[in-house]
């Protein structure tokens, strides 16, 4: 059975700060998953855009490229 991840297991899967990475880590390395491109871009627009904590602005956790890199790695 494939798994079809949403944009928060597919969160949890890349982003090491995550509360749930080390859990979305290994129930997906040993199960196959699927990605739609909704949930891509979704990933994407999490990377790459400028955070909000709390009134601070923080920066983006990834360039556009770097979080486009990440996003064809966990799609394939």
């Amino acid at each position: 059975m494939t798994y079809l991840l949403d944009t928060n297991g597919l969160v949890a899967l890349v982003i090491p700060q995550h509360e749930h990475h080390e859990r979305a880590h290994r129930f997906f390395a040993r199960r196959p998953f699927a990605v739609t491109p909704l949930t891509q871009l979704a990933l994407l627009q999490i990377l790459s855009r400028p955070r909000r904590v709390q009134q601070q602005i923080l920066p983006p956790l990834h360039t556009p490229a770097e979080a486009l890199r990440l996003t064809r790695l966990v799609s394939h």
